[in-house]
């Protein structure tokens, strides 16, 4: 790689930077999230003949720090605000790809991404249309692509000129042990014309209310995704 690098003026490495909006209890790889698009790129580059290099943090200075000092061929920015790509697009000059980008301004980026507020919007309307009267959304935060999900949520109950609850978004907690509590909390919302959105997969939240269920007699539907 070395030879070739110098005869072609390339590094042939791609910088990865992650910027985390909340705390891990491992690290940000532990997120499946995370760590199924970091294994599908490293997989796809070293087919093309490169490298990758990674680096995580909540601060964006550490990041803009770190990408400034690499030698890189060019960087793929994941879970990055608008603005936030477009310094670090400034900052490195080098062309740059994002993917998951958060609160997109104007058009002049390159993002691999999910329409999520339109997949908030689908999902909620299916929810009103199968008679549901109450809708709690769960995810951590009210950040970011979970909020942009949110939003198409109160997209969905306004379309249908119902009025939402004021309290409508459950936030969970960081660690395990206190999401655990949280999901016991939650169980008490089982009944038939109630309906947890949960923005994210959370399979202690599925067993919990798989649980409660069956102890309830009632059927939950699983498996409607977007």
């Amino acid at each position: 790689m070395g030879l070739s690098a110098l005869k072609n003026n390339s590094s042939k490495i791609i910088g990865v930077v992650i910027h985390t909006s909340r705390y891990y209890e491992n690290s940000v790889i532990s997120d499946t999230f995370y760590s199924r698009i970091i294994g599908a790129m490293e997989e796809a580059l070293r087919k093309e003949g490169y490298y990758m290099m990674l680096y995580a943090a909540e601060s964006l200075e550490d990041i803009f720090h770190m990408a400034l000092a690499w030698n890189v061929d060019s960087l793929i920015a994941i879970t990055f605000k608008y603005q936030n790509y477009m310094k670090l697009k400034t900052l490195v000059n080098k062309p740059i790809v994002a993917i998951d980008l958060i609160n997109k301004e104007k058009s002049d980026y390159v993002n691999v991404g999910l329409q999520d507020e339109n997949g908030g919007y689908i999902m909620t309307k299916y929810l009103l249309e199968r008679g549901y009267e109450n809708i709690y959304v769960c995810a951590r935060k009210n950040i970011g692509v979970d909020h942009e999900r949110w939003l198409g949520y109160r997209k969905a109950w306004k379309e249908a000129g119902r009025d939402y609850l004021t309290n409508d978004f459950i936030s969970l907690h960081e660690t395990e042990q206190k999401r655990n509590q949280d999901y016991q909390m939650m169980t008490k919302y089982v009944c038939k014309k109630t309906a947890l959105f949960s923005l994210r997969i959370y399979l202690r939240l599925r067993q919990f209310i798989i649980f409660r269920s069956r102890e309830s007699g009632y059927r939950m539907i699983w498996g409607c995704r977007v």
